[in-house]
């Protein structure tokens, strides 16, 4: 149980006990299981005649889970694995009926927590070997890559594969191109990356890395310009897209090291300002790195999990604030990034306040941290430096402390965040239990402003009004500012609602060696009495002072203040 709930929320579920070294990453963070999609221990032990004492054997993957991947536009997540069948999932409360497929949905008045159906959308068969990757195209076309040595395209529409591709040996990752989806990158054990032309059905360009070599992971960047390519000797591989010609490697391991540990993915961090790319590595090693694409040079390195023997794969959020790992010992590790995106660096010399709004849930943390760093006179320090220097302390501070909990019973072989727009069918829907507890405000001066004005009509990172209180923020204290912002805001109705994008209700799909799939979900509900009573007050200042006995009032009063637009 959360150690902030002393009794079950309205999906009654009982929250995951976070494991941190950080207090306040313990406190913030409530995840809870919202849906299981397959057999659980029990059923796998009578299936296989397996007795419960043997535990040597329960070790040894039994129809695992390798791969899971959600469609860009959030109706749909493929797994696939050890039995050589690829499942697609269907999200829930998905308005009409799409792709020929014709499911019985959950009416909108019905309250839950689940993010799926409880059976497969579809289920596509014909590889005859594990199934290692998955890759979506903006399309909703699916590829798959397996030992079988070939890879597989399909349809959402469609129950039959399309075509096959044909490789000379285990085709360990594959990937469409993020620009056009007439192309995709595979990867082989024979140590060639190729770049596939679909309508052609051929290989249009090729290019080798070291003969002895194999490739574990390939990945484009996210304009389609470079590709690059993972081996099982910690090398990093970098080609121009064109013609698929070298450009530059790099070795991906410790300074101790002789050599370097198997690649087992590599990923673009999303939201990045332009030519500050940077890619995360996964390797071998219990390690993920984060590197920076224009010097190649590493940022940071990520670890606390267990990686050491499978192809486990570090997961991002599609807004790029949290990474993901499994880990061999069944559990979940999350970070976050604490990078900036654009809109924080562009507001900085313009107003704190409003830098830290663009900063989403992190300037709420920036926000908590420095309010508590007064002056003997109880007045804030000077804000001029403010964002910079809490920045700096509180990045330095989360970067090592990670969070875990205990997923499964075994090794995490796959894990995936929802993206975007599966956030927002549930949360248009009106049926969501968490979304529907969310509280989220709006600024009333935007609302009322005449059309031409340039101010968004939406309270995000870009409100204007927030431009004001740097210059009182030096002579009030938190408490007062908290409320001079409330009385601004009031509580949004569901228009409103429909373009908020809930940054901090993230939605996890997870899978172990024994195929076992669950979903996990942050709760960023308010549960308390006053938040969902027939009688709740539309003024966001008389809902802040109703908060006042909650162990974490910034996280409630200040929900859907800060979060990216």
């Amino acid at each position: 149980m959360h150690p902030d709930t002393h009794s079950l929320p309205p999906h009654e579920q009982s929250y995951v006990k976070i494991h941190s070294a950080s207090k306040l990453q313990r406190k913030s963070t409530r995840i809870v299981l919202a849906q299981a999609l397959s057999v659980d221990l029990d059923e796998i032990q009578a299936a296989y005649d397996i007795p419960y004492t043997e535990k040597s054997k329960l070790k040894e993957p039994v129809h695992a889970i390798w791969a899971i991947q959600f469609s860009l536009d959030g109706r749909y997540m493929a797994t696939g694995g050890q039995d050589c069948i690829i499942c697609i999932w269907k999200t829930l409360r998905v308005p009409e009926k799409v792709d020929n497929i014709d499911m019985q949905d959950l009416f909108p008045q019905i309250p839950s927590i689940k993010v799926f159906h409880d059976t497969p959308a579809r289920t596509y068969t014909g590889h005859l070997a594990d199934i290692l990757d998955l890759s979506w195209s903006k399309h909703n076309f699916l590829l798959s890559s397996s030992m079988d040595s070939t890879v597989r395209l399909w349809h959402i529409s469609q129950e039959a594969c399309l075509c096959v591709f044909n490789h000379p040996d285990v085709v360990t990752s594959v990937e469409f191109h993020p620009k056009n989806d007439r192309y995709f990158l595979s990867g082989s054990m024979d140590g060639r990356i190729r770049l596939w032309s679909i309508p052609d059905k051929k290989v249009i360009f090729w290019n080798e890395i070291n003969s002895r070599d194999m490739i574990t992971a390939v990945a484009f960047s996210l304009d389609g310009r470079t590709a690059c390519a993972g081996s099982d000797e910690g090398d990093v591989f970098f080609f121009e897209t064109q013609l698929l010609k070298y450009n530059t490697h790099i070795v991906v391991k410790r300074r101790s090291a002789k050599r370097g540990r198997k690649v087992t993915s590599i990923e673009f961090l999303p939201c990045m300002i332009f030519n500050s790319e940077k890619i995360l590595v996964t390797t071998n090693d219990s390690t993920l790195w984060l590197i920076n694409m224009k010097d190649k040079s590493y940022v940071y390195h990520y670890g606390g999990h267990d990686n050491s023997v499978m192809q486990i794969r570090a997961a991002l959020g599609d807004d790029g604030n949290y990474i993901m790992c499994g880990s061999e010992d069944g559990s979940i590790h999350l970070w976050k990034t604490d990078l900036l995106s654009r809109p924080s660096f562009q507001y900085l010399e313009e107003s704190p306040i409003r830098a830290a709004v663009a900063l989403g849930q992190r300037g709420e943390q920036i926000l908590q941290v420095s309010c508590q760093d007064v002056q003997p006179k109880g007045k804030i320090k000077c804000a001029a430096c403010w964002i910079k220097r809490k920045e700096r302390r509180i990045s330095q501070k989360m970067k090592r402390k990670s969070q875990h909990f205990m997923a499964h019973q075994h090794a995490v072989s796959a894990t995936s965040f929802a993206p975007l727009q599966t956030r927002m069918i549930l949360a248009r829907s009106r049926g969501d239990i968490i979304f529907e507890h969310t509280p989220v405000y709006v600024n009333k001066k935007q609302l009322d402003a005449p059309a031409d004005d340039n101010a968004s009509t939406y309270s995000g990172s870009t409100a204007s009004s927030y431009d004001s209180y740097s210059e009182i923020y030096n002579q009030i204290d938190i408490d007062f500012l908290r409320q001079s912002i409330m009385e601004e805001l009031k509580e949004a109705n569901d228009e409103e609602r429909d373009y908020f994008h809930f940054p901090d209700s993230q939605i996890i799909a997870s899978s172990d060696i024994h195929g076992v799939i669950k979903v996990w979900r942050m709760d960023s509900g308010d549960y308390t009495d006053s938040h969902h009573s027939d009688q709740l007050s539309t003024n966001p200042s008389e809902h802040a002072s109703n908060q006042t006995d909650d162990p974490s009032p910034h996280r409630i009063s200040l929900k859907g203040l800060f979060r990216h637009k």
